[in-house]
């Protein structure tokens, strides 16, 4: 009789052990506990296709995040022609949508905005090409995009809406650059980019330098480069177009603007603390 009862003691806890790993296997499996790294709130919500918005989806702000490395892509349609937006993006991108609408996308999850992966810097403090929201994502503040490569086809852009079209008042800027360009963020603004990395202004990449010359990007006199005199050098048979402005971004209206203009030959270039120089060719050095 002892053997028996022992042998039944030991059931029961191999049952009772059984049971708690699948349960704790069970609870990993529906987004993680957060103890293995994983993310517990993070919950797809969609994954690629094409949504009616008020039928298959309710009209909201979502959030798309890529599924690999070939980016994604997103049409935005009223009923089933008519078209009102579509982009290819990379990393993460935000979208409103409203009832009555298509919503169609690829290489990507949507996910619900309270279901979202966490934002996660990468291991220099960087944050990947993509979309982010200030007040959501990232503070509000100055940021700098540093692209080591030099692409020139960079592309900046700040909304008010994350899926504004070229006309639309939501686009506060939007231009093309190489190397590196400041953006300031407000809470509720979208900032949106292809290549490099968006860093906090104080946290970014030291400037590389090409000799004794600036290449061409975006510089903060007092904190990139001194207040002094230079020399913007053009190539020869080239132009260089150069912006001198109290912002990072701003209009040719704008009580920010100071200079711009395009350079057909070397040119002398006066830079004053606080000031932004953006220029797209040529090299800019520091007089003797």
């Amino acid at each position: 009789m002892k053997k028996i009862r022992l042998l039944t003691v030991l059931s029961a806890l191999i049952c009772a052990a059984t049971l708690s790993a699948c349960g704790a296997s069970s609870l990993n499996d529906n987004g993680g506990d957060g103890q293995d790294g994983s993310d517990p709130v993070a919950k797809v919500y969609k994954t690629e296709g094409t949504y009616e918005v008020g039928k298959d989806i309710d009209a909201a702000e979502y959030l798309l995040v890529c599924t690999g490395n070939t980016g994604g892509y997103l049409t935005v349609n009223l009923g089933k022609i008519g078209f009102l937006y579509n982009e290819s993006f990379s990393g993460r991108r935000y979208v409103i949508v409203n009832a009555g609408e298509f919503l169609t996308f690829e290489g990507a999850n949507l996910y619900k905005l309270d279901e979202a992966p966490e934002m996660a810097k990468a291991t220099d403090g960087g944050y990947s090409p993509g979309q982010y929201k200030g007040g959501r994502d990232i503070p509000a503040g100055e940021y700098l995009i540093v692209d080591p490569t030099d692409n020139s086809l960079n592309r900046i852009q700040q909304l008010l809406a994350p899926n504004a079209d070229f006309l639309s008042s939501d686009i506060l800027f939007d231009k093309t650059f190489s190397y590196r360009h400041y953006v300031k963020i407000a809470d509720g603004q979208y900032v949106s980019f292809k290549y490099g990395k968006l860093y906090e202004a104080a946290a970014a990449p030291k400037i590389i330098l090409t000799g004794d010359f600036y290449k061409p990007g975006q510089y903060k006199v007092g904190a990139d480069i001194p207040a002094g005199d230079y020399t913007l050098s053009v190539p020869e048979g080239a132009t260089s177009t150069y912006e001198i402005t109290m912002l990072p971004l701003c209009s040719l209206l704008s009580d920010a603007h100071v200079a711009n203009g395009i350079l057909a030959q070397d040119s002398p270039i006066r830079l004053a603390d606080g000031q932004y120089i953006h220029f797209d060719r040529g090299r800019l050095a520091l007089n003797p």
